[in-house]
Order: structure tokens, then sequence, then C-alpha cells
């Protein structure tokens, strides 16, 4: 046996193999996001922001799945960078209206775009057939874990009540929004 060809038993699991392939991910989305001072939450507000256009901190805390007293700071930043705007409401004034401003829209793209070089550079050992069977079932699967039944038990109005966090972006392909 040549160096390196060692396995181990756990390494034969699906779900260990299914962990270490999301690790390596996220770590390469972190480092990217990282790289442009950002964390896998801020990313995510934005994306939330770039689908629904406006939010309460409330909501947006829902939608990616932190407490709202940890969204703050996370808010200030992108606010401090002008990638969001915060107004107050105009039906409740406790309530600020968040939206993303021309240059949060700008990085949203340019993020996603980068993002999917990454995904694309990860996969590249696959055919494109094998990575669109691979994503099914996967989808498969997370449907069943993020609603409670498996995605061919479910109609279309199960699935329109699913939670908010389960949003993808526009165009029904790309990224969850927190990775």
């Amino acid at each position: 046996m040549a160096d390196g060809d060692i396995r181990l038993p756990f390494e034969g699991g699906t779900s260990f193999l299914l962990t270490a392939c999301g690790s390596e991910v996220r770590k390469r989305w972190a480092r990217m996001l990282a790289d442009h001072g950002l964390t896998p939450h801020h990313f995510a507000l934005l994306q939330v922001l770039e689908h629904i256009e406006e939010a309460s901190q409330k909501q947006l805390s829902a939608a990616v799945g932190i407490d709202p007293r940890n969204a703050p700071p996370l808010l200030d930043l992108l606010d401090d960078r002008d990638l969001i705007s915060r107004a107050d409401s105009t039906e409740d004034r406790r309530r600020q209206v968040i939206r993303l401003t021309a240059l949060g829209r700008s990085i949203v793209g340019f993020l996603q775009k980068t993002g999917q070089e990454i995904e694309d550079e990860y996969f590249a050992p696959l055919g494109a057939d094998e990575t669109q069977e691979l994503r099914r079932l996967l989808l498969r699967l997370s449907t069943r874990g993020l609603r409670g039944a498996p995605a061919e038990e479910q109609d279309g109005a199960a699935y329109a009540a699913a939670p908010r966090r389960a949003i993808r972006s526009r165009a029904g392909e790309g990224h969850p929004f927190l990775y």
C-alpha cells in the first residue's frame, strides 16, 4: 500500500464524507468573504435583502437564523460600508426598514459570481451530469431536513409555507443564504 492510501473505517461513511465536503466548501467561501472584510452572516443578510428587497431587523435575523440581538453589529458594518440603508418605517416608528443600496446590489452580484467560481472549481472533478445529479440528491435530502418530510411527500402549499431560511436567490439557483 502506497503512502497516503490508508483509509480509516469512518471515511467510508456517507455522513462523514458529506461533512468533510461541506466543511471544505464553507472554508473556501469564508476565506473569500474575509478577503472582502465580510463574514458568512454578512453575506446572508445581503442575499436576503437582494431577494426580498426590504425587511426589518427582526425579519432579517429570522431569515438567516441569527439571534436578533446579534444583528446590530452586522448591520452596522454593512451600513458603514454603504451596502445597506436604514430608514424609519412609515407604518411603525419603532421599526426600521433595511434595504440594499446600489453598491450593496453590486457587491451581492460580485460575491455570488465569485462564489459560483469557488463551487465550479470544487466540483470540477465531476462531470456536469454528475454535479447536477449530486445537487438533485442533496436538494432532496436537505428539503427533507428543512421541512420535516421527504420532498416527494410535499405539495406546493407545503413548500410555500417552508421557513424563510430555505429561500434561494431570485433565479432559483445559487447558494443558500448562509454558508
